[in-house]
């Protein structure tokens, strides 16, 4: 698959927000080769992305989990690999931020006097409509990602 159809799936949703453009794809490089690991030189390649792109975006990819750092020693060149737990975590994460979301907007609906019904109705189906969305999700996850079966 070439890195231009593949950048169409990333960004990837993630806390509420969309991946950069870079870090989407770093990401569609693990997910498009068969390469299990890369070094900072590999991505760049791949990417044609800045050797500061790669760097920032892997720090970043690193700290979200999405991505895990090795090194034969201490002296020898890190390799950069995809972590599927991590990508899970994130996704039961993310239902967790956006839970906390809903909760949010369930206090300002009972902040909100009844002068605007409309908009509280509309708030209280997006409530009911968005729990339902996010308990399938959970489900799904759970479904699809059952880490025993990944391994």
């Amino acid at each position: 698959m070439e890195l231009q159809t593949a950048k169409q799936f990333f960004p990837i949703l993630s806390g509420g927000e969309f991946y950069p453009m870079a870090l989407g794809r770093i990401l569609a490089v693990f997910y498009t080769s068969n390469q299990v690991e890369f070094t900072k030189e590999e991505l760049q390649c791949a990417t044609n992305l800045s050797e500061d792109e790669i760097s920032n975006g892997l720090m970043s990819l690193t700290s979200l989990g999405e991505v895990v750092k090795t090194s034969k020693n201490t002296l020898s060149t890190p390799y950069f690999s995809l972590s599927t737990q991590g990508s899970i975590n994130n996704l039961e994460n993310n239902i967790e931020k956006s839970r906390g979301l809903l909760d949010s907007l369930e206090q300002n609906l009972d902040a909100r006097d009844a002068s605007n019904q409309a908009l509280n109705n509309f708030i209280k189906e997006t409530i009911i409509f968005y729990s339902e969305v996010l308990d399938f999700t959970e489900l799904k996850v759970a479904e699809h990602f059952n880490t025993k079966r990944l391994k």
